[in-house]
């Protein structure tokens, strides 16, 4: 959006509210402020002080003055309840008359005289006059049917791009929230700022942390010493509100293996056990909250002497201390602190789930708690609210601080949204995705990632264009947690793009990025009450041309009604030693079925571990489905086929996973099998189709995307299939 620079100081008008920022459906969209300046710290960006708690907040998206007036108050205030706060602005002297605005004190509120407001009308209706009759000589324009629908679509991007009014709710949909300023270089430059006093503030909290925990003492000040670091980065609270982090790090690069630190590995969590407490919480209809342990690093004591200097803006004299605690930066911090917090856990009560060290459960007294632990960081469910405090309480008798946040909002980097009333949680990357790329302008509505028309596999490589590394990996971040629309594009792109990627590839990676800016909302839905019942979809596309890896792909259900919790979609690789004597490359399109198939089952007894642990036993067989029926009879019979012999291993691994009950392979037709979507680039309808069943599962609907295709297939029909008792049944 484009600044404007005859905006007046102190000007009323609102600021946009993203759906992260409102605690719930029927909360304000836009809230009042005024305007202060323009933010020199950020990219087109407004300072402005809120009404009426008078914060001050660097925004994007503002409405000042006039563009508030193309409404009637009785339009703006849909109920005396609602948006009563506006009325700040005016005067009890205004009231409605025939549905206008009437009062003297109207005008002055928006900064023009009585005059100068009834002139700034007549102009609207002008501009407004004029729009019209460009509509109708456009009609007399000789353009195509394809010409018109790209100019529409181009108007559409420019529509969502500065903001959609809603007369009702008052709503501004803009896709781009609050900007980050630039993080600060040095101390000095912090203090220096506009929020120099917030710096200071945020550094000696910092080393409060470090005193209160007793991290160093005095030592000699000669000797060997590490050095140290003061980094001050900007960052989003839970609440998305702008915060200002000041980390002491002891730069742990110089340490030696072997004598200043043995083991640094501790477990981090992944999306599969995000999906599955949200799932778990949900179907059990948990209250659901966000733990953090402050300054978790510093918790500990270290396992060997180490030497540190501080940096000179804390100690002028670069003095040397002992390291007597855990300290950021240690190559082995982060074990120190995952074995304290097991510890403190096991302490508590809790239980170690066997197959995923970062998942733990306890139930007491008829009480049942679920958490998962990424770093200093969890996400918890309990069958009781007040349970949250009952645990932080115990928990805090072996920290020094930690907290509990009950409105979810954001989880490693994923945006959450939890409604407990219609029991589902929703992952989404819209706040990531709008700050990553606030800078890309459409060139069009971007209904699909990757043309499928594109074949990346044979794109000649350009030796001048730069490696696209960084963008598949922004790209994975986002795929891998809340995006798997993204997959194959995501794939394809890294297929060929680490080094000298084609004119095809950049293009491509240019189109993923105008896909996710004009679809930033996109989100997975987990939950419904009920029983767990975990199935899956399985799929390959087999390619011949240049790069001729195969691409596998497939997903996990855990109900019909929400989407899937785990997506995959990546190239045919090398097993095991022996195949690396042969070339990786699939021989038919039945052996990368099956190559699919193995990796899908391996993922699936891997969740059905963890969902045993987190929610008790599991009905079997797991049901897979997928479109192969070549596949489907080897596994039914002992048939030997040479093209495949080299895969009977696989062949009879899942051929005795079938036999002793734990799986059940069925067959659905290609149009219906959802896996579909993450092997190959599909055209917009059926891409849409199966997006949404992925990503809001089999019951959910979008408007104007049917849920079932009619045409070929009945509902009845595709149930069918699903629920079918064999897979020779459905030849």
């Amino acid at each position: 959006m484009n600044l404007s620079p005859q905006e007046h100081f102190y000007a009323p008008g609102v600021y946009h509210l993203t759906k992260e920022e409102r605690r719930g459906t029927w909360d304000y969209k836009a809230k009042p402020c005024r305007m202060l300046g323009y933010d020199d710290l950020s990219r087109d960006c407004y300072r402005i002080l809120t009404v009426p708690d008078g914060k001050i907040l660097s925004r994007k998206d503002c409405v000042w003055d006039n563009a508030l007036m193309r409404y009637s108050l009785e339009e703006i205030i849909d109920t005396n309840e609602r948006r009563a706060d506006l009325l700040e602005f005016s005067t009890p002297d205004v009231v409605i008359k025939d549905g206008t605005l009437v009062g003297d004190e109207i005008a002055p509120y928006f900064g023009l005289t009585p005059d100068e407001y009834q002139a700034q009308q007549d102009m609207d209706e002008d501009v407004q006059t004029q729009a019209q009759g460009q509509d109708s000589i456009m009609e007399d324009f000789n353009l195509t049917a394809e010409q018109r629908q790209e100019i529409a679509e181009r108007d559409e991007i420019n529509a969502n791009a500065v903001m959609e009014c809603y007369i009702n709710d008052f709503a501004l949909v803009v896709h781009a929230p609050l900007a980050l300023p630039p993080d600060p270089k040095s101390y000095e430059e912090a203090v220096a700022g506009w929020d120099g006093e917030e710096w200071i503030a945020a550094v000696d909290k910092e080393l409060s942390n470090f005193n209160s925990r007793d991290i160093a003492r005095k030592a000699s000040q000669e000797g060997k010493a590490m050095k140290t670091k003061l980094v001050l980065k900007y960052t989003y609270t839970e609440n998305y509100e702008l915060k200002r982090k000041a980390r002491l790090v002891v730069c742990g690069y110089s340490q030696i293996p072997g004598v200043d630190f043995q083991e640094t590995y501790a477990p981090t969590t992944n999306n599969i056990v995000t999906s599955i407490v949200c799932q778990v919480c949900t179907a059990r209809g948990y209250f659901m909250a966000t733990f953090d342990v402050t300054a978790a690093f510093l918790e500990g004591t270290a396992d060997r002497k180490l030497f540190a200097r501080l940096p000179t803006c804390i100690s002028p004299t670069n003095e040397r201390v002992e390291i007597v605690g855990n300290w950021y930066g240690l190559k082995q911090g982060p074990k120190i602190w995952n074995d304290q917090l097991n510890s403190i856990l096991m302490k508590l009560g809790f239980i170690r789930c066997p197959v995923h060290p970062c998942l733990y459960s306890r139930e007491r007294a008829g009480v049942f708690i679920l958490l998962g632990v990424h770093v200093d960081d969890g996400l918890m469910g309990c069958s009781h609210d007040e349970e949250f405090d009952v645990f932080l309480a115990e928990f805090k008798e072996h920290v020094t601080e930690a907290t509990i946040t009950r409105h979810v909002q954001k989880y490693t980097g994923t945006t959450m949204v939890v409604n407990k009333e219609e029991n589902y949680v929703r992952l989404s990357h819209s706040v990531y995705i709008a700050q990553k790329f606030k800078d890309i302008k459409p060139r069009r509505v971007r209904h699909v990632p990757m043309d499928p028309a594109f074949n990346l596999r044979i794109a000649e490589a350009n030796p001048e264009n730069e490696s696209l590394l960084s963008d598949t990996g922004t790209f994975r971040f986002i795929a891998d947690r809340a995006r798997p629309d993204i997959l194959v594009a995501t794939g394809e792109l890294a297929t060929g793009g680490d080094i000298a990627p084609s004119d095809l590839h950049l293009e491509t990676s240019q189109r993923v990025k105008e896909y996710l800016v004009c679809n930033p909302d996109l989100y997975i839905q987990l939950g419904g009450l009920g029983k767990l019942s975990i199935f899956g979809y399985s799929d390959a596309s087999y390619i011949t041309d240049g790069n001729a890896k195969s691409r596998l792909g497939g997903c996990v259900f855990m109900n019909f009604t929400s989407g899937a919790i785990f997506s995959f979609s990546r190239n045919d690789t090398i097993r095991n030693v022996l195949n690396k004597l042969m070339s990786a490359l699939s021989h038919s399109s039945t052996e990368a079925e099956i190559k699919a198939l193995d990796v899908l089952i391996l993922e699936l007894l891997h969740i059905l571990d963890i969902t045993r642990f987190a929610a008790g036993d599991q009905s079997l067989p797991i049901k897979i489905f997928c479109d192969n029926k070549a596949a489907g009879q080897m596994f039914e019979t002992l048939k030997s086929n040479n093209r495949v012999k080299h895969l009977n291993m696989r062949i009879q691994f899942i051929r005795e996973l079938i036999q002793e009950g734990v799986i059940a392979v069925y067959f659905v037709p290609t149009k219906y099998n959802v896996a579909d979507v993450l092997t190959k680039a599909l055209p917009r309808s059926q891409f849409e189709y199966l997006r949404t069943i992925l990503m809001l599962g089999h019951d959910g609907k979008e408007p104007g995307v049917p849920q079932w295709d009619n045409t070929e297939y009945g509902e009845e029909e595709i149930h069918s299939a699903l629920t079918a008792h064999s897979f020779q049944e459905e030849e």
